[in-house]
């Protein structure tokens, strides 16, 4: 079967947008005590890299929901249990520990535990996996559905799982997240009855109007000191949505370029695109690591070029450590492998 080169291609994008977000993410709450300049590239930093989670989960859904992936629910749930409930509790209890080394009795009482079982997990971006567990549930139920669906109906029952983007959905509830990321993975069964209708050049529009809008409207915010400053860069929020899409819709009409590539290109792109659940789940230790690092230099300070070296440095370091996981046996199924 012909590999989709796009998603690798879109995979490995975003991975690189995760890392940027998580890097940057402390210095978007320091704008009146950091340099105008590197301010301002955090926020653009942000602002473009909103649709990087999203499309992890569109790409999923790509995958899991096309119509030749039909196979009885027993299967799916035995291929793929595994993949999230070792990763999920291998880097659970990493992260309890690493985060709270310095409080270790405190973080094993109960209601510390229970806090961190049902409301916040212990690091902040192992979210995504209680996320994509709560998605794998419901995809049986999902490709019956479907199956059974006309492209009119399919359309319209995509955008009824839109419905949680129009409200302030409460999502304190760790088992709940992944309820209005439905809208997310189903979103590529509308698609293929209506990405026709849409030029390159729209898309290209689209991406960047909707960057902007979250970028201008998140600076107002925080300018004003709003309560919520970042909730236009939450990924239910409709222009999120907009950003997402549209560049899903424009590497997947690449997709003939993509396939043109050298079978040595190709081959790098899905070995990479494979790392990229790994590199996810790594990512946060590394950056601190490399943070470390960094203010260990006496003259070390928070700047645009001090945060982009910073990125770069967690990509590759986060690449190399996921590909050395992968290639050893007892630890490669804590990515995923």
């Amino acid at each position: 079967m012909q590999r989709t080169i796009y998603l690798d291609v879109l995979k490995i994008l975003a991975i690189v947008a995760v890392v940027a977000i998580h890097s940057s993410a402390g210095l978007l709450y320091l704008y009146t005590s950091i340099p105008s300049l590197d301010w301002w590239t955090t926020n653009i930093l942000h602002a473009l890299s909103r649709w990087a989670v999203p499309v992890f989960i569109m790409a999923s859904g790509a995958l899991l929901l096309k119509p030749n992936a039909q196979e009885p629910a027993s299967v799916f749930y035995k291929k793929r249990v595994a993949r999230v409930a070792i990763p999920l509790v291998f880097w659970w209890l990493f992260y309890l520990f690493w985060v709270n080394k310095s409080n270790v009795v405190g973080m094993l009482s109960p209601s510390f535990l229970k806090h961190t079982l049902l409301y916040q997990a212990p690091q902040y971006h192992l979210y995504f996996l209680f996320i994509i567990a709560g998605l794998y549930v419901v995809t049986p139920l999902l490709r019956s559905i479907f199956s059974q669906l006309s492209p009119k109906n399919t359309i319209g029952l995509v955008a009824l799982f839109f419905a949680p983007f129009l409200t302030w959905w409460h999502r304190d509830f760790l088992y709940v997240l992944w309820i209005p990321f439905l809208f997310y993975y189903t979103a590529p069964k509308a698609l293929e009855y209506t990405q026709h209708l849409v030029k390159k050049t729209w898309l290209v529009a689209t991406f960047l109007s909707a960057s902007l809008l979250i970028l201008l409207l998140t600076s107002y915010r925080f300018f004003t000191n709003h309560w919520s400053p970042t909730y236009f860069y939450d990924y239910t929020n409709p222009i999120v949505a907009m950003q997402a899409i549209s560049i899903f819709l424009l590497f997947q009409k690449k997709e003939p370029y993509f396939q043109s590539l050298s079978h040595g290109t190709q081959s790098m792109l899905s070995q990479l695109a494979g790392l990229t659940f790994g590199v996810y789940l790594i990512s946060p230790f590394v950056q601190d690591m490399v943070w470390d690092w960094f203010k260990l230099s006496e003259s070390f300070q928070v700047s645009t070029p001090t945060l982009l070296m910073h990125i770069v440095l967690s990509v590759i370091a986060s690449f190399l450590l996921s590909f050395m996981i992968s290639k050893t046996p007892f630890l490669k199924k804590t990515i995923g492998y």
